[in-house]
């Protein structure tokens, strides 16, 4: 099959950024968590702006699987609409090849 240049970088910009934030939760969460005994307001703050951005996240997820599935019908119906000009066109040689025989 053949990828178009920004399905090759989607993807690599999501493993990329998978790692990244594989590497930075780990080293931040035990930090936070002691921040959060020393200064439990800043941690409030911090932890009501993290679930937003979840929830953000929660909100945003489904609609970008939809795109791209929308991507994907559009696709394949600009992919069977030339197919169907090509048809077309050889039908149309054919039956003039016919008529000329014919003659």
């Amino acid at each position: 099959p053949r990828y178009s240049l920004m399905d090759l970088l989607s993807r690599k910009w999501y493993s990329k950024t998978k790692a990244f934030i594989k590497s930075k939760i780990k080293g931040r969460l035990m930090r936070e968590i002691k921040r959060g005994l020393w200064r439990p307001f800043m941690f409030h703050e911090r932890l009501k702006k993290l679930l937003l951005v979840l929830r953000w996240a929660k909100f945003l997820a489904p609609l970008v699987g939809t795109c791209n599935k929308l991507r994907g019908h559009v696709l394949d119906a600009i992919k069977k609409r030339r197919q169907h000009i090509a048809s077309k066109r050889a039908h149309k040689r054919w039956n003039e090849l016919l008529d000329r025989l014919s003659k």
